[in-house]
This record gives C-alpha cells, sequence and structure tokens, in this order.
C-alpha cells in the first residue's frame, strides 16, 4: 500500500508540472524563518497537534506551512480543519481548501489520500498574500461530518505577534523618534522601551484590534550608541522585538569594554610606564581591529590577538587614538591624556 502511495503521489506531482516534496520529506527539509506553534488549546479533544511555519516572506505576501502531526491513537478519515486567517490564501497544496468567507477557511485531505494515520504527519504548504497574520480559532473533525464550533465559544487571547521599532532622527527636535508597529496578530494593550537593556519608557497602547502604533520622542541622546528593544503584551503574554541600533552624534559602531559604560567615552586618563588593555567589539563578525596614536611620545598602542587593544603610558601629555574594524571600516577616535609623574594633568 505505501508503494503504490508513493507511486500515485509521484504522479499526480508530474502532472502539476512542479515536483513537491513528500510529506516525510517536507517536514524533515523546511528551513522555516519563523516558527510559531498555534493550537494551544484547541476545544475538541482527539485532534493533530497543528503547526503554522512561515517559510519565506517577501512583505506583501509569503509561503509557509501548515504541519498536522497525529499523536492520536487513531487514524482520522475524511478529517476536516477550520481556522481563521486575516490573509488570503492564493494556493494550496497537499490538500484541499475552502474559503468560508470572513476570512474562515476549512482544508480537507488531498483526493489521493482521505486518512490521517496514527504518527503520521502532514505538511501543507500554502501561499498568501496581505499583512501577516496567523491561523486562529482552529476546529478539528476526523469523521468528516461538518465541524459544529460551541456556538459561545470562551474567547481565546494569544501574546500578540513580534513588534518591529524603528528609530529615525527628528529635525525638528534634534533627537531621534523610536516609534513600533503592531501589524497584525493579537491587540496589545501595553508596550516598554528598552534602551541597553534597560526600562526607561511605558505607555498602554489603545484599541482592540491590528494594527497599533506609538512612538516617543527622545531629546537628550546627543551622542553614543543606543540599543533599543520593545516589548508588546495582552492577557496571553508578552512579545519581544528584535534589537535595533541607533547611532547619535557621529558616535562608533566600535565599543570599547572596560571605557565605555553608560556612554561612549570621547577621554581616557592613564598613568606614566603603564601598561591598559582593553577588549574590543564590533558588529562585523571577524572582528579584526588596527591601530594609529597622533602623539606617539605620550602613548604607544598596539592590538594583541586580534580584538584587545594594548595601551601603554609614556610621558605626559596627549595623543588621539584611531581604531578600525578592518572587515567593515567603521573606526572609532578617543583621546588618552597621561598625568604627570605627580599625578597632575
Amino acid at each position: 500500500m505505501k508503494r503504490l502511495y508513493v507511486t500515485l503521489l509521484e504522479w499526480f506531482l508530474q502532472q502539476q508540472g512542479t515536483p513537491r516534496r513528500s510529506r516525510t520529506q517536507a517536514a524533515r527539509q523546511i528551513e522555516a524563518l519563523e516558527v510559531r506553534t498555534m493550537l494551544a488549546a484547541h476545544p475538541l479533544a482527539d485532534a493533530p497537534d497543528v503547526e503554522f511555519q512561515v517559510d519565506q516572506d517577501w512583505g506583501s505576501g509569503r509561503t509557509a506551512n501548515l504541519i498536522l502531526h497525529n499523536d492520536e491513537g487513531t487514524a482520522f478519515t475524511d478529517w476536516q480543519l477550520e481556522f481563521d486567517f486575516s490573509g488570503e490564501i492564493q494556493s494550496l497544496w497537499n490538500a484541499e481548501v475552502e474559503n468560508l468567507g470572513g476570512g474562515r477557511y476549512r482544508v480537507t485531505p488531498p483526493s489521493w489520500d482521505h486518512t490521517l494515520e496514527a504518527g503520521e504527519t502532514l505538511a501543507i504548504g500554502l501561499v498568501a498574500v496581505g499583512p501577516y497574520s496567523e491561523p486562529s480559532g482552529y476546529a478539528f473533525n476526523g469523521n468528516g461530518s461538518p465541524v459544529d464550533p460551541d456556538p459561545d465559544p470562551d474567547p481565546v487571547v494569544n501574546a500578540p505577534n513580534q513588534p518591529s521599532v524603528s528609530v529615525l532622527a527628528d529635525q525638528a527636535s534634534g533627537g531621534f523618534r523610536v516609534t513600533l508597529n503592531l501589524w497584525a496578530g493579537s491587540a496589545a494593550n501595553h508596550w516598554k522601551l528598552y534602551e541597553n537593556g534597560t526600562l526607561i519608557y511605558e505607555a498602554d497602547l489603545t484599541g482592540n484590534a491590528t494594527p497599533q502604533t506609538d512612538s516617543l520622542l527622545i531629546t537628550n541622546r546627543d551622542y553614543g550608541v543606543f540599543r533599543y528593544q520593545v516589548e508588546v503584551s495582552n492577557a496571553g503574554g508578552a512579545t519581544m522585538s528584535d534589537e535595533v541600533v541607533y547611532v547619535a552624534g557621529n558616535a562608533s559602531l566600535i565599543s570599547i569594554d572596560g571605557v565605555d559604560s553608560a556612554a561612549q567615552a570621547l577621554q581616557v586618563t592613564i598613568d606614566q610606564e603603564t601598561v591598559y588593555e582593553y577588549t574590543l567589539t564590533s558588529p562585523s563578525a571577524a572582528g579584526q581591529f588596527s591601530v594609529a596614536v597622533s602623539n606617539s611620545r605620550a602613548v604607544t598602542a598596539e592590538i594583541v590577538n586580534g580584538n584587545t587593544l594594548r595601551i601603554t603610558g609614556l610621558e605626559a601629555g596627549r595623543s588621539s587614538v584611531r581604531i578600525a574594524d578592518v572587515e567593515s571600516g567603521e573606526d572609532r577616535y578617543i583621546g588618552f591624556r597621561v598625568r604627570t609623574a605627580e599625578g597632575a594633568l
């Protein structure tokens, strides 16, 4: 029977003109950019696990997979899976789909195999357009009868989707504005803004549906590198954005551990006849640096072990030090001033 199934499947895919992966291959080979388990607490017992995986996203649309894994001890014949989906499904393979209207869809087995066996995994591919959306409101029936969900189900609140964050200069104020956008999914009712890992602002969000947006104008960050993340939350949970880096006042993406703390240092004071070592970091994967000084009588500088800056104080005076990231070309200037033998500047 398995051999016949494989033969029929290969014939069907050849007729379609575009080779498709088998169920097992699709489950193994999916390299999803984002994976979310959607059927956290479906209202029906004896149902397979359902995962929604985004494969490729180009903004206005995406390819994705609905993966059904029958972890129950029984097979489901002529099964039906219904869900709500705000995007528009344009095509679907390895199953049949019916648009029920109002953003609700019904998925049924492919014509060549009506049964989801116990332990079997079925990967259903789809192409959808519109704002990013995740299926919700799942209902499953395993005997082919119309799905009859609870007419008054308790509302299920999912945690918000991951928000997007942008940081743009504000010419009028001389500062910059941090903006969050929550494009799809469940609405959030609160948001928090983190700067370099520290909470600096929080506020409630208005509205009970996405999209949602809010922003904060920051005017007192004249110089430095600032890393921002936004957290949005509702009764279903909290979701953190990716980190966005903003460089203010011609600061550098190269940081010097032990020198930079709350802000990026412009100058360091050192003693004569003393050696100092600082670890350098930058966004480059290689992390290789070069260094030069403007006054070699005051200090010497060298790079050791690829990313360690070694400074030696010589005679009293001042020197500018230029550190360059070999891979990216990013540079950093910092001043060193050497005390006199008596400790004066």
